[in-house]
């Protein structure tokens, strides 16, 4: 549970990472054509990060427990998710190729609860459900206002630069904030904790 946390922790910043600055990125590897061609497909990934994350160290808790054949079983079918949804979403026209990161978060997220759905049948049970939720909101409250304050005003007149402040800014308020949220209430858990002891 403790590893699932961590996971969501350092992943849960990549979704917005992802998702808002994905062509400015791309462009510093690639071309400005692949960087415009690969920007929309990676935001629509962005979300697939996190839940791949959480993916791997369910696995991981599962080969650990000795479930090794449940772990492939739940990539093999997330695998068959993948594969349907990506051919059923590619094959509208609307849709066309966004249909493949689409297809792969969607096939992330079945892994994922089939992973966690066996490792609760094992006896192994990860309250982590609504800690992650919060730590996506967290996130999110830290990477909004300087995508649009800073990013989206291009305050040093450089997308770049301004790309690099805004996740500086990002960055330090998603650590105070989560400083400021476990000093205060896991502290208070564990005096709980230890009053019913």
């Amino acid at each position: 549970e403790r590893l699932m946390k961590i996971g969501a922790l350092i992943s849960a910043p990549f979704i917005f990472i992802f998702y808002f600055y994905s062509f400015d990125l791309l462009d510093v590897l690639f071309s400005v054509n692949s960087s415009a061609m690969g920007a929309e497909l990676l935001t629509f990934l962005s979300v697939g990060v996190f839940f791949l994350s959480l993916l791997t160290m369910a696995n991981t808790a599962l080969e650990a427990s000795g479930m090794i054949k449940t772990a492939v079983i739940s990539l093999l079918l997330g695998s068959a998710v993948k594969i349907a949804t990506s051919y059923y979403l590619m094959g509208k026209p609307s849709i066309n190729i966004i249909g493949a990161p689409l297809g792969s978060t969607v096939s992330y997220f079945f892994s994922l609860l089939i992973s966690l759905l066996a490792l609760e049948i094992s006896g192994i049970r990860i309250h982590f459900a609504r800690r992650c939720l919060f730590i996506v909101l967290i996130a999110a409250t830290s990477f909004v206002s300087p995508y649009f304050c800073i990013y989206k005003q291009n305050l040093l007149h450089n997308s770049f630069l301004s790309m690099i402040l805004a996740l500086i800014a990002s960055m330090i308020m998603y650590s105070v904030i989560l400083f400021i949220w476990y000093s205060v209430f896991d502290r208070r858990k564990l005096i709980k904790d230890a009053q019913n002891v």
